[in-house]
């Protein structure tokens, strides 16, 4: 704001957070920014972590843990993607942004540039050529053709691409880390120890939703191949990928509804929603997905 003459302010408008106690949090963070030049830096946020859970090293880890799983979705819908807010994959990421039943399921983010490889695209070469493309970036030198080849070919065939599966085990990570960081800060936190567990109980959030991100993205690229290859061991390979995503998904809406909806009651007014549907209901829609995933991915009749 102090940069831009003649600028006295912004119209600020909440819509999901109105009325509830996130509110206060985010315009106070909003507002110290806003009133002032300097960029972000961590020490006001670890000397306000320090001064909330009694100790430094809790506060960094801390604060870790908190710029990983911030890291999380952002990351995941960048290959996930939408060109919109109205449809949602964060609480559960429904298999039709993989179908091609909308026009930006051939696309990643615009915003990360041409580097990178979107899920369609990918599993349609890994069905065409398997051992050549699947999870290959071309900077191994150790695969055939055992030099290193920018493989993908984009901006002129100057770099190596992100394809999704290294960058969804790098969404993985990121859970783990996060998670770890919070464990971490849970040892050395000597005041609000309720607080700091609620906090490493939404890391532990976190690390599930990412391990069920990255297999249900697997599981759409396995599903894909075996669409266009029509070979026994990509359908295998599919039904086992969706299988393992399912049992993810079950996993971190069961640890989501049981340890965090009481404090997202608390908190907001009501418990953890994706579009106004519950998690209960989100467990449902997730079944019944792996249960029609040969019509979901338009497979050949098995005969």
């Amino acid at each position: 704001m102090k940069k831009v003459e003649g600028f006295a302010g912004f119209v600020y408008w909440e819509r999901h957070i109105s009325g509830t106690l996130l509110g206060p949090l985010f315009r106070k963070a909003l507002a110290y920014y806003a009133g002032r030049s300097e960029p972000y830096s961590e020490e006001p946020w670890l000397a306000l972590l320090e001064q909330q859970f009694g100790d430094r090293t809790a506060a960094q880890h801390f604060l870790k843990a908190y710029d990983l799983s911030t890291r999380i979705i952002p990351e995941t819908d960048a290959l996930v993607y939408s060109g919109g807010d109205v449809l949602c994959r964060e609480l559960r990421m429904p298999y039709a942004f993989f179908t091609g039943e909308y026009p930006w399921s051939y696309t990643a983010s615009p915003a990360r540039g041409s580097r990178w490889v979107p899920v369609k695209h990918y599993a349609e070469f890994v069905a065409l050529e398997s051992e050549r493309f699947r999870d290959n970036t071309g900077s191994d030198p150790d695969r055939p053709p055992y030099y290193q080849q920018p493989l993908w070919g984009s901006e002129g065939g100057s770099v190596f691409d992100v394809i999704p599966p290294v960058h969804m085990r790098t969404v993985r990570a990121m859970g783990v880390d996060c998670l770890q960081e919070a464990e971490e800060a849970l040892k050395h936190a000597t005041t609000n120890r309720e607080a700091a567990m609620r906090t490493r109980d939404i890391m532990h959030a976190y690390q599930l939703l990412s391990h069920y991100y990255e297999r249900k993205v697997m599981a759409a690229i396995a599903a894909l191949v075996y669409a266009h290859s029509h070979r026994p061991q990509d359908r295998q390979d599919a039904e086992q990928y969706a299988d393992e995503a399912l049992q993810r998904y079950l996993d971190a809406a069961n640890f989501m509804q049981d340890r965090l909806d009481p404090f997202y009651i608390e908190l907001t007014g009501q418990p953890l929603k994706e579009a106004g549907v519950p998690l209960s209901e989100l467990r449902d829609a997730e079944r019944k997905e792996r249960e029609e995933l040969p019509q979901i991915f338009k497979w050949p009749a098995q005969r």
